[in-house]
């Protein structure tokens, strides 16, 4: 061919490209003809690329928390029905006093500290603790696809709330050390891990 032949397709490039569908008439047009080859040489950059990238996707909650934060819907009218609340048990995942460091969660923050991983039904309380000279410091993150409410720390001696934002996040200062009742409440669930070491 010479160079006022045709040009190949895109469809023509990829099937060589990906399925190798060479033949004698091709192989003499990209030998001829510089646009195809250098399109056929590009092609071939961006089929490598894929198939070597490993890139996994995000966690279904992290894409959830997003979504949750870029929300502009208008509040629905609250429905005059009544809600049942379902009430679920926390159990300890992860006590990185008692074991070594958990991977995947959030890494960069707090990273000099204790980590306790909560489980209830779907959704994960990853709480952070910071020894400060007034108690500890609790920065906590709720993990999943669940609506905002409010966490409680309560003991014999000492109760506190905070608001769940809209990422998630909640945090508790100076929260003396002892044994607390920990409980995450919102519209539909309630949470409750009845004996959270904060020490």
């Amino acid at each position: 061919m010479n160079e006022f032949a045709p040009h190949l397709s895109f469809e023509e490039i990829a099937d060589m490209v990906i399925d190798h569908a060479y033949n004698s008439t091709l192989v003499e047009h990209l030998r001829t003809c510089s646009r195809c080859s250098f399109e056929k040489d590009a092609v071939e950059q961006i089929v490598t690329t894929m198939r070597q990238d490993r890139t996994e996707d995000a966690p279904a909650y992290a894409l959830a928390s997003i979504l949750r934060a870029f929300d502009e819907r208008p509040v629905q009218a609250a429905d005059p029905k009544p809600t049942l609340v379902e009430k679920i048990s926390a159990a300890l995942r992860f006590d990185s006093a008692k074991l070594g460091p958990a991977h995947g969660f959030r890494s960069g923050h707090a990273s000099a500290g204790r980590q306790i991983l909560l489980s209830a039904g779907d959704i994960t309380f990853d709480l952070r603790l910071k020894r400060v000279s007034a108690g500890f410091d609790l920065h906590g993150q709720i993990l999943g696809d669940v609506e905002h409410g409010n966490i409680s720390l309560e003991s014999s001696t000492d109760t506190r709330s905070a608001s769940v934002g809209l990422d998630g996040e909640f945090k508790f200062d100076a929260v003396p050390e002892g044994v607390y009742r920990f409980i995450f409440h919102s519209e539909s669930i309630t949470a409750e891990f009845a004996e959270l070491d904060i020490s």
